[in-house]
């Protein structure tokens, strides 16, 4: 390999690694020091914060399915499908709340990368974090060129390690036929 592809992959590695500690920074900061190198966008959700459904019928689970913040596919908004219907996209930093009939759950996320499906199997009167996590998986070196693979990786996570993590997002946008965008309830 020669000198130049190899230092521009380890200033691309470095950025990456750095945006875990620049969440916090707005997005005209995180531009400054990202943007030249084509790493970050600002298309994150901008909903209101995390908040739990509150009266949800007692023959329903709630499914949070949640992005933490990534530079990795920061430009694009995954569609979320709930057994085949369109329900919203998903941005960075975002969640969308799903309160269904306890059972059998089909989702599908659509993104530029792939299409995924999950199916969980839920409970009535319980809470399921499903985490949507970008990540880079083979990178791929052709000349003075660069090209990654890349994939989306589902996770159950439990609430407790859940908990954190999608505290710091906001609802993302739900699809205008979804009838629960009307009907859910927030607490704090």
């Amino acid at each position: 390999m020669k000198p130049a592809p190899r230092i521009l992959i380890l200033v691309m590695l470095l950025s990456l690694a750095a945006c875990s500690s620049m969440k916090n920074m707005t997005c005209n900061e995180t531009w400054l020091v990202l943007g030249p190198l084509g790493l970050f966008n600002c298309n994150k959700a901008s909903g209101t914060p995390f908040t739990k459904l509150a009266e949800v019928p007692k023959s329903h689970a709630v499914i949070y399915v949640y992005r933490p913040f990534s530079a990795i596919e920061g430009l694009s908004a995954p569609d979320i499908y709930v057994n085949d219907q369109l329900y919203g996209e998903l941005q960075n930093r975002g969640y969308l709340p799903l309160a269904m009939p306890a059972g059998s759950v089909s989702l599908k996320i659509k993104s530029m990368i792939g299409t995924y499906d999950i199916s969980i199997d839920t409970e009535p009167g319980k809470s399921y974090y499903l985490r949507v996590t970008p990540r880079i998986v083979n990178v791929t070196v052709i000349g003075n060129m660069a090209f990654s693979e890349k994939e989306l990786v589902l996770a159950v996570i439990g609430e407790a390690n859940a908990t954190p993590e999608i505290s710091d997002t906001k609802l993302s946008n739900i699809h205008k036929s979804s009838h629960q965008k009307d009907t859910a309830k927030r607490t704090n």
